[in-house]
């Protein structure tokens, strides 16, 4: 009986590493899935919704992060980076984080997250 119960015990062990390899493998295929950051689709950019906690004009923020509408971006690409950067490097925002809210043949509607941070009074 003790001998039927160690196998019993063994084959769901077994089930179970192979069920989490599996799984496993089935990420790893859908994370090659995602386009390169170097081989980023053309868009123009038709426009940049801006969400989150902020004050400032959201024309304004947009400018600040270099971007317009009409403009040719690449998506991954350069442009969402430097954008990044720049509104980063003024020290404004806590989180920031680019969405693309839709495609249209070669336009591209972005959504611009941010959280402005706290002011000291």
């Amino acid at each position: 009986m003790n001998k039927l119960n160690n196998f019993l015990v063994l084959n769901k062990c077994i089930k179970i590493f192979l069920g989490i390899l599996l799984f496993g493998s089935i990420f790893k295929v859908n994370a090659q899935d995602r386009i390169p950051f170097d081989r980023g689709v053309d868009y123009i950019l038709a426009d940049v919704d801006v969400t989150g906690k902020i004050s400032f004009n959201k024309q304004t923020v947009v400018t600040f992060a270099g971007l317009e509408k009409g403009q040719k971006i690449t998506v991954p690409g350069e442009q969402i980076a430097n954008a990044i950067k720049k509104l980063g490097k003024l020290g404004l925002f806590s989180d920031i984080d680019f969405y693309v809210n839709r495609t249209s043949n070669d336009s591209i509607w972005l959504e611009l997250h941010i959280n402005e941070l706290p002011k000291l009074a």
